[in-house]
Order: C-alpha cells, then sequence, then structure tokens
C-alpha cells in the first residue's frame, strides 16, 4: 500500500490536503466462451487465482453503535482462515471505510453488491434519480480501494424474476410483466453500467449475481452459482460432488450458536428446542425440521441441547467441508468458492461460520483447513484410494504424502509413503492401492489419515471415512491433555477421537484449531490466544456421545 499527498497552498499557506491510501495491482475478469460453457474466473496481476471466502453481511442490526474494531476483526478473521474474497451481499447496506481499508491492508479482494436484492424496482425519473445518486456516490467512495475487484448490480433479482413464480403469485398481467421487466433493464442494464463507465471504467460490472439459478443446467456452466440445491432442496451433501459450477458465489448450511452463545442470548431457562422462545432466534420456515433431517442421515441423536448444538455444528462444518473440496478440486474449471455467510447481524440460528457473539462454530475451524493454500482430499474407489493435492501457492515445492489407514482403537492397518513435487498453482491426482487383505465388514472402524509433509515445515492433513459419523465405532475417549510454554496446550490419545471440541465460556480465547480428529498416538498441540493460565473449558467428541 502506497499513501498520496494531496497539498493546495495559497501564498505558500496550506489551504487543504488529503492522504489517500491505494495499491497497485491489475484485476481481470475472464469471462468468455470455453469448450463446455462460458468461464467466470479472476486473474489478479496476471495469474488465474482461485477465490475462497465468504459472504458478509451488515455485523449488527444497529448500526451506528459499531466501533471500527467490529469490522477490522471480521477482515482480520478472514484473512486468517485463508480466504481472498468477501462479497459485501446486496441484501444489507454499504460498508464502511474502515472496512475496505482492512481489506486493502490484508489482501482481501470485495465483490461489491450493488444494495438491490431479491425484488423488482420501479423506473419512474425520480427513482431512477435517486439510484444515480447513490451509485456515484458509492462508486466514487469506493473506487480507489485496491480491494475491490468486482461490481454486481443486484443478488438474485433477475432469477427471482425469471423463476420464481412472481407473475403468477401477485397475478402479474402481461402488461404489468413487461413494464416490471423494462424497470428492471432500465435500471441494471443501463443506468448502473453507463454510472460506472464513466467514473470507474476500467472495473469489471456483473449485472445480477447469480447469472442462472441453481435449479438450471446452465448454471453449472457459465457465470455464477447460488447453490442451494443442498440446504433449499433438502439434497444429500455428496450432490455438492456434481453441482460444481464455475464461480460458487453462495453455498450455505445452519447450525445452531455456541451453547455460551444462547445462554448470552437470555433464553437459556428455555434451552429446549421446541421453546417459543429459541424458535423466536430461527427465521427460517423449515430450519429445525431441515437440520434435523440432515442429522438423522449422517449423526447419531443428542440427549439434550448441548448436544445439538456439538451435533449441528457438526453436520454444517461436513456438509461445507464436501462443497469447498468439490469446489477446489474441479480448479480451474471452478475458480470460486463464497461460503454464506461470514457472520451474523443478531442472536440467530444461521448459516453463519463466527456467531453474532464471535465464537467460531465447528465450521470456521474447518473453513481455516479447505481454505489453506495446500489442500488434500481423499477418496476411496473401489480398491484405490485417490489422492488429490491442490496449491494455491505461486511456486513449486517439495513434498512427501503419507497415507496411514488406522483402526479407531489404535492399531495401525496400513501406511503408504510417496516422496512428490507440488508444482505452482496446480491441480493433481495420485492412487494407491488399498490393501487387499482388508476384512470390509469392519469398515465402520477405519478411519484413513492423509498428512502432506512440506519441505518447508507446513502440514497439510486431511481424513476420510468408510461409512457416516453414526455408523463408526468409537471407543471410549481416553485424552491426555498437558499445558506447555507459551500457552500451548498438548493433547494425546492412544485411541481415535472424532471430533474434539473444547468449548470455551468466554468468547475471548482463540485456539488454533478445534472440532479436529485426533489420531492415535499423535499428540496435536493448540496454541491458546488467552492471558488467562489454564482457562476452564469442556471437552466434547462424538466418542464421548457415543459412549455415554
Amino acid at each position: 500500500m502506497y499513501t498520496l499527498s494531496i497539498n493546495v497552498f495559497k501564498n505558500k499557506t496550506l489551504i487543504d490536503q488529503h492522504r489517500e491510501k491505494f495499491g497497485i495491482r491489475t484485476i481481470e475478469w475472464v469471462n468468455e466462451q470455453a469448450e463446455n460453457g462460458e468461464s467466470f474466473y479472476l486473474k489478479l496481476n496476471g495469474k488465474p487465482v482461485f477465490m475462497k471466502g465468504a459472504n458478509y453481511i451488515p455485523p449488527h442490526h444497529f448500526l451506528n453503535n459499531l466501533t471500527p474494531s467490529v469490522y477490522t476483526n471480521l477482515v482480520a478473521n478472514a484473512a486468517a482462515s485463508h480466504m481472498n474474497m468477501l462479497r459485501v451481499w446486496g441484501g444489507g447496506v454499504y460498508a464502511p471505510d474502515i472496512f475496505y481499508e482492512a481489506c486493502d491492508s490484508l489482501g482481501i479482494l470485495v465483490w461489491q453488491d450493488f444494495m438491490f436484492a431479491c425484488a423488482m424496482y420501479p423506473s419512474d425519473t425520480a427513482f431512477l434519480n435517486n439510484v444515480a445518486e447513490e451509485v456515484l456516490t458509492q462508486t466514487q467512495r469506493l473506487q480507489n480501494h485496491a480491494s475491490i475487484a468486482i461490481w454486481c448490480g443486484n443478488n438474485e433479482n433477475a432469477e427471482g424474476w425469471h423463476n420464481w413464480g412472481w407473475q403468477k403469485q401477485f397475478n402479474y398481467s402481461v402488461q404489468d410483466s413487461a413494464k416490471i421487466a423494462y424497470s428492471y433493464y432500465q435500471l441494471f442494464d443501463s443506468l448502473i453500467p453507463s454510472i460506472l463507465k464513466s467514473n470507474d471504467p476500467n472495473r469489471f460490472y456483473w449485472p445480477s449475481s447469480p447469472a442462472f439459478g441453481w435449479g438450471r443446467e446452465k448454471s453449472l456452466s457459465s457465470g455464477d452459482l447460488h447453490y442451494w440445491g443442498v440446504w433449499w432442496g433438502m439434497e444429500p451433501f455428496e450432490t455438492y460432488q456434481k453441482k460444481v459450477g464455475r464461480f460458487v458465489s453462495e453455498f450455505g448450511f445452519q447450525a445452531l450458536p455456541s451453547i455460551h452463545s444462547l445462554k448470552e442470548m437470555k433464553i437459556i431457562q428455555a434451552l429446549e428446542l421446541d421453546s417459543v422462545l429459541l424458535k423466536s432466534h430461527q427465521k427460517h420456515p423449515k430450519g429445525f425440521e431441515t437440520i434435523n433431517t440432515y442429522l438423522q442421515r449422517d449423526y447419531p441423536k443428542g440427549k439434550n441441547i448441548a448436544e445439538y448444538v456439538y451435533l449441528s455444528q457438526l453436520v454444517q462444518a461436513k456438509g461445507m467441508k464436501i462443497a469447498m473440496e468439490s469446489h477446489r478440486s474441479a480448479k480451474p474449471y471452478c475458480m470460486g468458492s463464497l461460503y454464506w455467510q461470514l457472520n451474523d447481524c443478531w442472536p440467530v440460528i444461521s448459516w453463519s461460520g463466527t456467531d453474532f457473539f464471535l465464537r467460531k462454530k465447528a465450521l470456521q475451524y474447518q473453513i481455516k483447513k479447505n481454505f489453506a493454500p495446500y489442500l488434500l482430499v481423499l477418496n476411496v474407489v473401489h480398491d484405490s484410494i485417490i489422492v488429490q493435492v491442490i496449491s494455491d501457492k505461486l511456486t513449486d515445492q517439495l513434498g512427501t504424502l503419507q497415507l496411514i489407514l488406522w483402526k479407531t482403537n489404535g492399531q495401525a492397518l496400513d501406511q503408504q509413503v510417496l516422496g512428490i513435487t507440488i508444482e505452482a498453482n496446480s491441480n493433481k491426482r495420485y492412487a494407491f492401492a488399498l490393501n487387499q487383505n482388508l476384512n470390509w465388514k469392519e469398515k465402520n472402524e477405519w478411519v484413513l489419515q492423509g498428512n502432506l509433509l512440506l519441505a518447508n515445515g507446513e502440514i497439510a492433513k486431511q481424513s476420510f471415512y468408510f461409512t457416516e459419523p453414526k455408523n463408526l465405532k468409537l471407543p471410549d475417549p481416553k485424552i491426555q491433555i498437558e499445558y506447555l510454554p507459551n500457552n500451548e496446550m498438548s493433547l494425546y490419545s492412544e485411541v481415535f477421537i472424532k471430533d474434539l471440541a473444547l468449548i470455551f465460556e468466554d468468547k475471548e480465547i482463540e485456539v488454533s484449531d478445534n472440532y479436529f480428529d485426533l489420531m492415535p498416538f499423535q499428540k496435536e498441540i493448540i496454541k491458546l490466544e488467552t492471558n488467562k493460565d489454564k482457562p476452564s473449558f469442556t471437552i466434547q467428541s462424538l466418542n464421548k456421545l457415543m459412549n455415554p
């Protein structure tokens, strides 16, 4: 970042001055015909870059009381989770300057919607003049930020008009429909792009997100995609592996916030799933029903609200893991993965990775792994282990692939090692033969551990299971915890621990990892960010839940 200083003098007296920070970079959006559809990706300084990030919404329902740190912390959280893009959603408000300044300084690109969403708008002169002033003001305010990567006219307006049945719902006549459609084109295909052409001609403009709705075949081959077949469509998580678009700018799944956040919401006396008070914080008409449906598919049933919170976060993290891995595995066909949503605007049960009180759900820790520069994706096809190694780094790196097949009781069944060169900005597959002497009747006791050990000391980890979590045979959890110097904690077990969670009441405490699998005989070192000596917490795991 550089600082431009402008000083105005009159007779050697300074009468005005201005300081403007700016960055130097080139951004090009490649949106052109390809053999299998139409590409949609970003080149940063001439290099294609996979966009990893989230949809940002207003961080509070009363914005005037927010301090700058609220915005800088949100952006810092995104950067710490290996994100490189945030989409400012068109159903909220324009973010303040401090948000964009934080994005500039931390290398987060911004997909900027104009504030139009899920509706059709008029085209009378007074309204268009009002919009013109808004677009001009926001363009001039934001155009000097290096982080602004794209202007987008609206969120889901075009898709809503063409596919959500508004015409039938509101009994529009042919003449009504023609007039409303004309208003849309006046606003998003004429007025807004003309203002941008005059004031910020070098940035890419995209009229509406998504280009095509998730129910249409073309959505998978052209433009950006909001994929809601999972959640709204109740499709299994595995659908994410088949429904991969060019740039997935929305997808998501709900989970409850931390049990301590629920207490902070002052509804502890109503912490029963069927309580009216708890349901008032669930604004999706079938939210609990949808969460329960997916939970029943993959996870055991919780016995109380604390276990339900934990399980809902696991199912959210699992679904988003499958989605993000599918998007990155399809690189360079797919070049963007922006989940819904980064944050909350009030205490709520929602799709966010970090709740309103800034406690991270299991999803937020999963995102950090799935958006890391190096990603392993494991699959088993017939008698072969397929390992994808995906790199977003711009240089080659030497590494070692290590695969260990464990029984959950701590017995190692097989181990394989392979030295590889991870090429810059690459996506490469490796095949390993699965041990032919395995007894497949015991697959509910297996866990496949994958490690990518890099020459620079970095490690990328991954796990694969041969059945749903609810069918795993998990031993009683016996975990050894040791406090180390420099606010570190060591966790160790001689058996496999599934989805180990350290649940702190104090929301100020940050941990380097959480909701992770603890492999047998391998110490996991967790870094604590806290001023407290040995802060109190509770431990939850799928082992504990399934072995009461």
